[in-house]
C-alpha cells in the first residue's frame, strides 16, 4: 500500500512496513501517482522465498537512485549527462551513401529545428570523426536546464542520455515531440541502415540487436514513465507511453525500414 510520509511525501508499505533503498536510506517518494507505481511493482513480484527480480523493478531502482546516487554524484552526474549533447548522436551525420543521408536530415532536422524554435538551441552537425564544436549558448542553456532538475529528475534525464546516447532526444522524447518508440529509433538510424546492408552476410548477430534494442526500449521506456510520474503538474498521456504511437520520428523512420526491405530484397 501507499501512505503518507511525516513532513510530506509518500511511503510505500509492505506489511504496514516503510520500504527503504538498498542502503537503507528512507524512501519518500515526492508524488502519489509514483508511489501507487513503485508499490503496483512490488506487487508484482513473484510471491516466492528468495526469489526477487529487480529487472521488473525499473521504477523504484531510479527512485532508489535517486536518493543513494544522485545526491552524492550530482556534479559528475550532470557533467555525463552535459557530454551527452557535446558529443549527441544527432549531431554525426554522413554523407554517403545519400539515401542514408537523407534517411538522417529527414529524422533529425525537424527535431534540431523545434529544439532551436523552442529553446534557442543550436545545434552544429558533422560529417567527419571529430565532435563537432558546439556553439556556447546552447551548452550553457543546456547546462542551466539540467542544474534546474531535482535529483529525481536528474536521475530520470541521465538514464534516459544513457540509453539513447543523445540529450537532444531525451528532450524531445520529454516534450512529446517524438514517442517512446521513435526516439529509441531516431538513435538507431545508422544502425538499422548498417542492419540491412549486414543483412545475409554473416557478420551480424540479429538476435543480439535485438536483445539489445529491447534493453535500450525498456531503459527509456522506463525513464520516462518516471519523469512523468514524479511531475506532479501534468497528467500522464497515453501517447507518451506507448510503444505503438508513431510521433514525427517513427514516421520518418518508416522510410529507413522501407529502403532496408527494399535493400534486402533486391
Amino acid at each position: 500500500g501507499v501512505g503518507d510520509a511525516e513532513g510530506g511525501g509518500y511511503q510505500v508499505l509492505l506489511d504496514g512496513r516503510p520500504i527503504k533503498t538498498p542502503r537503507m536510506s528512507k524512501l519518500v517518494l515526492p508524488t502519489y501517482r509514483l508511489a501507487l507505481a513503485v508499490a503496483a511493482e512490488w506487487d508484482r513480484q513473484p510471491h516466492k522465498p528468495g526469489v526477487f527480480r529487480p529487472n521488473l523493478m525499473p521504477l523504484m531502482t531510479l527512485a532508489a537512485s535517486s536518493v543513494d546516487e544522485v545526491p552524492a554524484k550530482r556534479e559528475k552526474m550532470l557533467n555525463s549527462t552535459l557530454r551527452a549533447f557535446t558529443g549527441d548522436v544527432v549531431a554525426y551525420r554522413v554523407d554517403d551513401p545519400p539515401d542514408l543521408a537523407a534517411i538522417q536530415a529527414e529524422t533529425f532536422d525537424p527535431i534540431l529545428k523545434s529544439l532551436e524554435d523552442s529553446y534557442g538551441i543550436a545545434v552544429n552537425t558533422t560529417t567527419t570523426f571529430f565532435m563537432p564544436e558546439q556553439p556556447a549558448e546552447s551548452i550553457e542553456i543546456m547546462d542551466h536546464f539540467l542544474r534546474s532538475l531535482t535529483d529525481w529528475q536528474l536521475a530520470g534525464y541521465q538514464q534516459l542520455t544513457a540509453n539513447l546516447k543523445s540529450l537532444v532526444l531525451s528532450r524531445a522524447l520529454m516534450n512529446r515531440w517524438v514517442s517512446i518508440e521513435g526516439a529509441v529509433e531516431c538513435s538507431q538510424v545508422e544502425e538499422y541502415y548498417q542492419r540491412a546492408q549486414r543483412r545475409g552476410t554473416g557478420g551480424f548477430v540479429e538476435g543480439m540487436h535485438d536483445v539489445d534494442l529491447a534493453d535500450i526500449t525498456l531503459g527509456v521506456a522506463g525513464a520516462s514513465t518516471f519523469l512523468h510520474l514524479i511531475d506532479s503538474d501534468v497528467e500522464v498521456h497515453a501517447e507518451a507511453e506507448n510503444l505503438d504511437h508513431r510521433g514525427l520520428a517513427g514516421r520518418s523512420m518508416e522510410n529507413a525500414k522501407h529502403w532496408a526491405d527494399r535493400d534486402t530484397l533486391a
